[in-house]
């Protein structure tokens, strides 16, 4: 956790504790270790205190300690610590004033395990409030915000780790979370580039959990650059390394959709099936083909397995929502576009189905809150902006409104669209002139 370590040692009936504020107990006395001697029996604290040390210049663990000066000054005058003792980024905390951390690490952990990305990110934003360096909560919070889709929050922090951390001993994992976020933020050449650099220094065995990882994010970052060549190489790279992993299979997969290429996506996932099974991540995968491609019935056979199997899962809840609105059922589906949000945050299009969903049920609050959010991640196409747009003139806000309908008829929209952009500009205008409305 980045906490200051604790030292104990046990001699003449006392128990010692070197510590940001240290401890002694009499255990004859005092078996509980409820009443602290340290202050009233300097004399026997010193002679324990060298005890410590002694251990302590065994294994050369002073300089990660977080004394108070007293101590310090003790040490010192043993010949154990020099110049300034205290770490030149401050003392470390003491572990028994960050117990409340453990609880809300343990709140975190419990959020993500529910796939509730924003409420872990919460949690890690009560530590990292109180103790801004904490290793743990900082290697969390970069996982998370990639997650939520904020990638130059992502990247900022994970710099920061690396420079303040660089012989860290998963320096390897922050890197990658570092390219993960260069690639959120849609710069996919210098992510590549990015990726590349790792997989050119990569020195892990043959089969290394980091060797897959890298060459799975080489998938993204190449299909990202327009390169399905290049991210089929690295999927047969990772194949032969460890064929029993899912993790390069899905995101090529998810390369194909993303391209559009559903009937070669659908042949990849049969494919792939006979190998694995029917394994989630390809049911889901074929789930989302079979919707593409208009076979509705076999999309919703195959998202429901998805579900029962695991209801927080983002593309099967995500599939099965939009079967359910083509069926004529848009109230059924509100609860499955919810979850696909709630587990995948950062997916711009996650938000903006949702967003959609919301509008055409008269939830302006909640369009305004998923459109908003579809944007900032990067899906800023005419249809979003429009939605939008309407949301906010429901809500009264004209002048943000004109605003965003404004840049969705900027983008040239087909012709539907465009007219309802122009009635919705038309009524805020009639609004406006009679005086009706917010206003804002």
């Amino acid at each position: 956790y980045g906490w200051s370590p604790y030292r104990a040692v046990v001699a003449e009936g006392h128990k010692f504790i070197l510590a940001p504020r240290p401890e002694l107990y009499d255990l004859d006395a005092d078996p509980g270790e409820t009443t602290n001697l340290y202050d009233q029996q300097p004399e026997r604290a010193q002679r324990m205190l060298e005890h410590v040390a002694d251990r302590m210049e065994r294994d050369h663990s002073a300089a990660n300690l977080a004394l108070d000066q007293a101590t310090i000054d003790k040490l010192r005058s043993l010949g154990y610590v020099a110049g300034g003792g205290a770490s030149s980024t401050g003392p470390l905390p003491d572990a028994k004033d960050m117990l409340w951390a453990i609880d809300a690490f343990d709140q975190a952990r419990d959020r993500l395990l529910e796939k509730d990305v924003d409420g872990a990110g919460a949690r890690l934003d009560q530590v990292l409030a109180q103790d801004p360096k904490n290793r743990f909560a900082r290697r969390m919070k970069s996982w998370v915000l990639i997650q939520q889709g904020r990638g130059k929050e992502a990247e900022e922090l994970c710099r920061a780790i690396l420079r303040e951390e660089p012989d860290a001993a998963d320096i390897g994992a922050t890197e990658r979370r570092l390219t993960e976020a260069v690639l959120l933020q849609g710069d996919a050449r210098r992510a590549r580039d990015m990726t590349e650099q790792l997989l050119d220094g990569d020195s892990a065995q043959e089969g290394d959990a980091s060797t897959i990882e890298l060459l799975t994010l080489a998938i993204r970052t190449r299909a990202a650059d327009g390169d399905l060549s290049g991210a089929k190489s690295a999927l047969d790279q990772a194949r032969r390394l460890d064929p029993k992993r899912i993790e390069p299979i899905v995101a090529y997969g998810n390369a194909l959709e993303r391209a559009l290429r559903w009937s070669e996506a659908g042949e990849f996932y049969r494919k792939e099936m006979e190998r694995f099974g029917n394994h989630i991540e390809l049911l889901a995968g074929l789930a989302s083909v079979d919707l593409h491609e208009g076979r509705g019935q076999e999309a919703a056979n195959r998202a429901t397995a998805v579900v029962q199997a695991d209801p927080t899962h983002a593309k099967g809840n995500y599939v099965l929502g939009n079967v359910l609105v083509l069926s004529g059922k848009p109230g059924q589906a509100v609860g499955n576009f919810v979850q696909a949000a709630k587990t995948e945050p950062g997916n711009p299009e996650y938000q903006a189905r949702l967003g959609n969903h919301c509008l055409a049920g008269q939830n302006f609050p909640k369009a305004v809150e998923h459109l908003s959010r579809a944007i900032d991640l990067g899906r800023n196409d005419a249809t979003t902006r429009a939605a939008l747009g309407m949301a906010q003139a429901a809500l009264g806000d004209r002048q943000i409104a004109k605003k965003n309908l404004q840049a969705a008829l900027d983008q040239s929209p087909p012709e539907p669209l465009r007219k309802q952009i122009l009635d919705a500009l038309m009524t805020i205008a009639e609004a406006g002139s009679t005086g009706t409305g917010a206003g804002r």
